[in-house]
């Protein structure tokens, strides 16, 4: 990426640049302090240019920011749209507004797919939305079926305390539909359209600078001036978040980035995001959904046991295993790229782009060999405290299908005529203490064997085996607290609830075990 470009992680080494801006990068001269020069001379040109770069008060005119929500409009066109390649990238500074700071800075490598930053981004800022949506629309649906304002289309047997649903020719089981699942499904897919247009009050603050809107891309004095105040727009940041993905460490404006931010802004955040993570989580929830649908099908129609017991052994989630694992080798790609830094290795496409932002750095760092090995040391330490961790919110977003599972049986037992107390047993039991807590629990655990048994094996066969092998763990624990789950409603309340309290337990105890496993 060219000085004529957006420096803000755009990729040094884009494959079709704007012949016609080129011409905003101007020739360095080799920097000298003592250097004399005229008004006009290249040298002064490049003094004052280096000068305006890492200046941390920038013109208030030229501070401006966008939403985090509106950048994902339109699905996300600002992130998709290749740079020098639409006429469109003009119109997107209409989009931000004059401010006095940002929330965040968003530092990514325009190389890495656009889509990916994207759902990325969508899900980051929407994930605790499309949860309480779901749990909202769900517990409508469930309200709505108790009504009996929705149709049932099977049966399902169920067995709570002493209770057992009366069977017989007309009625085979407890009224069942898959409402509630459906409810949840078209709630996650629904979220993701509206979170983009949530207005203000629904949403924290989420001010953030964007290169492509924040930095006018029609004038070529504009333009040069924005890329000369990117100092001084990450001294106005509260946070620095790096879209993490694999190209990164490799371009230049990057880097420059994270060297400015601690310089300017010591005291500001700085969140390693790698966008792998989002993309996990939304295969897992849409994969659930459709194990969870497909298992209502099976219990509905009261087809033999052994049909489901065959479906858990080769249903889909074995290749959501599988690509987990393969998400998880890019934190040690990540690692790799933290403990190799070298900033004499990182690319730029214009020699006089790399001369001129080097010169920044060796006045911010002393020379290139201390910010290398400040990256390799203080900055990889700060960077892994918060690289590759699943939040809660993410593992019960995750879990959130199989608790609507969950929530479709119970409302079966309810259209079943069934006593209060059974009732509760059952939602203590195994709503609240199966699928809830001890689901989230093998969810944890499985992103840690992931993370753990994340190295791609020299034969493909091993390779494989490690993946059933971790599917097979995972299925076999989650098996096991059903059975546990559905004793504990049939032995009582109390039962239940000591089953509830320890399925909560390990959940905790397994967060704190496997939190250092997904870090580092």
């Amino acid at each position: 990426m060219s000085l004529s470009l957006i420096p803000c992680c755009s990729d040094c080494g884009v494959d079709v640049r704007p012949p016609a801006e080129e011409v905003c990068a101007l020739p360095l001269q080799p920097l000298s302090d003592d250097e004399d020069g005229s008004p006009a001379s290249p040298a002064l040109t490049s003094r004052s240019r280096l000068e305006a770069l890492t200046n941390m008060f920038p013109e208030e005119s030229l501070v401006r920011s966008i939403t985090l929500r509106k950048s994902l409009q339109q699905f996300g066109v600002l992130w998709r749209m290749p740079l020098a390649q639409s006429p469109q990238m003009a119109n997107f500074y209409d989009w931000s507004e004059p401010a006095q700071g940002y929330d965040y800075f968003l530092s990514h490598a325009w190389r890495t797919s656009g889509w990916l930053k994207y759902f990325s981004l969508l899900l980051y800022s929407s994930h605790l939305f499309l949860l309480i949506l779901m749990l909202v629309l769900a517990s409508l649906v469930y309200a709505i079926c108790m009504l009996d304002l929705l149709p049932t289309f099977g049966y399902v047997r169920l067995v709570a305390l002493d209770w057992t649903c009366l069977q017989s020719e007309l009625n085979p089981g407890c009224p069942t539909g898959p409402w509630v699942i459906g409810g949840g499904f078209l709630a996650v897919v629904s979220g993701l359209f509206i979170a983009p247009h949530l207005p203000s009050f629904c949403a924290r603050s989420d001010l953030c600078f964007v290169d492509a809107a924040c930095i006018h891309q029609a004038s070529p004095e504009k333009k040069q001036a924005g890329i000369d105040a990117i100092a001084g727009f990450l001294s106005k940041s509260r946070q620095l978040r790096i879209l993490w993905s694999p190209p990164y460490f490799s371009r230049l404006w990057c880097v420059f980035e994270i060297a400015a931010y601690r310089k300017v802004n010591p005291r500001g955040g700085l969140v390693f995001a790698p966008m792998f993570l989002e993309r996990t989580v939304l295969l897992i929830v849409f994969g659930s959904f459709i194990m969870a649908g497909f298992f209502w099908i099976v219990d509905a129609n009261n087809y033999d046991p052994r049909v489901k017991g065959v479906c858990v052994a080769i249903n889909p989630l074995i290749l959501l295993v599988h690509l987990l694992r393969s998400n998880a080798r890019d934190k040690t790609t990540l690692l790799q790229d933290l403990e190799r830094f070298d900033l004499e290795n990182v690319h730029c496409s214009l020699e006089a782009d790399r001369e001129f932002v080097m010169a920044a750095i060796d006045r911010w760092y002393g020379s290139p060999k201390a910010f290398t090995e400040y990256v390799r040391g203080p900055l990889r330490q700060e960077l892994l405290k918060s690289a590759t961790k699943f939040s809660t919110t993410y593992i019960f977003l995750m879990t959130a299908p199989a608790i609507c599972a969950a929530l479709e049986d119970h409302l079966a037992l309810w259209k079943a005529r069934v006593p209060v107390r059974t009732a509760a047993a059952h939602f203590v039991a195994v709503v609240l203490g199966d699928y809830t807590l001890w689901m989230s629990f093998c969810m944890r655990m499985l992103i840690a064997l992931c993370f753990y048994f994340d190295a791609k094996c020299r034969w493909k066969i091993i390779d494989y085996l490690l993946t059933i092998f971790i599917h097979v763990i995972f299925c076999g624990t989650a098996f096991a607290g059903e059975l546990i789950g559905a004793e504990a409603s049939r032995r009582g309340l109390w039962t239940a609830c000591a089953f509830m309290v320890f399925a909560g337990a390990l959940l905790v105890g397994i967060t704190r075990l496997t939190w250092g496993v997904c870090r580092a």
